[in-house]
């Protein structure tokens, strides 16, 4: 339906309006300016395809901005910055902006929104360097800019946000190093900036972020060591930094990690052993440390309390000894990628009860002796292979119930 403007412009009175999801399309009016009590305004998930207009400075009043998920275009406007004044007790507390077509960057003059907690402006279109100006946003707890064109460094100033809980800036082109000074966001719980260009390395002081829970940054440009002071975040949960060029080893005293479930470190230059103080991993559900140069064996003390593990990826390192057969309690396991290693000796029969698994790849290997018989009950198989190795005899006759295969 068309957005009549006109038939609102009369409500001089009006602080609540919402139109979301209406499949409204047209423009958003200038004249609405006299509509100064606006307190509550969402028009998203419509088909509006406008400017938003500089006029609606007049709405001192507004709390709630949402007009995410339309065509909106042009530049955010300056003029906004009316809508947190020093004497407004509430002001601008959420904007929601994404899935739009804005150009441009977010208005520096908007530093005066103090009172504003979610600020939402994913895929919105946006662009260019982040404002410095922005760190008196103290009140902030929700941050994403993900999915734009955002360049150049995170400003350090932006440690002034000290209430932050979310900070996404994923898929950008944001580059230069992590700012040590974020360690004032002692209340960060989840962190993503992957698919940037970060460099330098994860900052020591970050230490004190002992709430967080998922810290993501996948494909950058992250260099140097994984800071043992990261045991400090014995909250964490998601743990991915894959792709990236870290170098050093893992840490055992990461062991504080009990609540991991997602541990990627793939794609990297991390070295030493798997250590088994990560036994304590109770509820880890991925780990995948494929891509890099682990030595030694697989540790057997990964055995029953590993038993919520779904995929385990260690293919393409150094890794030698045998598979353990204390692994036989992993009945959820799904898929296990090994290959490209040094493993020798043989398949443990004991692995009959890893009744989910759907993909196993060993090959490239040492392997010998022969295939086990006993596997013939793991019918959820997809995709096998142990080529190149030393296996010897024939194909068991009792594999033909793998009819997924």
């Amino acid at each position: 339906w068309p957005l009549h403007t006109s038939s609102l412009s009369g409500l001089i009175y009006l602080q609540e309006l919402d139109l979301s999801f209406n499949e409204l399309y047209g423009v958003l009016s200038p004249g609405w300016s006299t509509m100064t009590s606006m307190r509550y305004f969402d028009v998203s998930d419509n088909s509006i395809n406008s400017t938003l207009p500089s006029s609606w400075s007049t709405w001192t009043n507004i709390q709630y901005f949402d007009v995410s998920s339309n065509q909106l275009t042009w530049s955010l406007p300056s003029s906004w910055s009316t809508w947190q004044s020093p004497f407004m007790r509430n002001g601008i507390q959420t904007i929601r902006l994404f899935y739009n077509n804005f150009t441009g960057t977010i208005p520096s003059s908007w530093s005066t929104f103090t009172n504003l907690m979610i600020f939402d402006a994913d895929h919105a279109g946006l662009g260019g360097t982040l404002p410095w100006s922005l760190s008196t946003w103290a009140s902030l707890r929700s941050f994403d800019i993900s999915y734009n064109n955002f360049s150049w460094p995170l400003p350090s100033s932006w440690s002034g946000m000290i209430s932050m809980d979310n900070f996404f800036f994923q898929f950008n082109q944001i580059d230069g190093t992590l700012p040590s000074s974020y360690s004032a966001w002692t209340d960060i719980t989840r962190f993503n900036g992957g698919n940037n260009n970060i460099t330098g390395s994860l900052p020591d002081a970050w230490s004190t972020w002992t709430d967080i829970t998922h810290f993501t940054m996948p494909n950058n440009l992250l260099i140097w060591s994984l800071p043992a002071l990261r045991s400090a975040w014995s909250n964490i949960q998601m743990f991915i930094v894959s792709n990236n060029s870290i170098w050093w080893s893992m840490e055992p005293s990461w062991s504080s990690w009990s609540n991991m479930y997602r541990f990627q470190i793939d794609d990297n230059t991390i070295d030493g052993v798997i250590p088994d103080t990560y036994t304590g991993w109770d509820s880890v559900i991925v780990f995948d440390i494929s891509n890099n140069a682990i030595t030694w064996s697989l540790p057997d003390s990964f055995s029953y309390r590993w038993d919520t593990i779904q995929y385990f990826k260690a293919d393409h390192n150094t890794i030698h000894g045998i598979l353990p057969d204390a692994w036989s309690g992993w009945t959820e396991v799904n898929a296990f990628l090994v290959n490209n290693n040094t493993i020798e000796w043989v398949l443990p029969e004991s692995w009959t009860g890893w009744s989910s698994i759907a993909n196993f790849w060993a090959h490239v290997n040492n392997l010998t002796w022969t295939l086990p018989e006993a596997w013939n009950i793991l019918t959820t198989m997809n995709t096998f292979n142990v080529s190149d190795n030393q296996i010897s005899w024939s194909l068991p006759s009792s594999w033909s119930a793998w009819s997924n295969l």
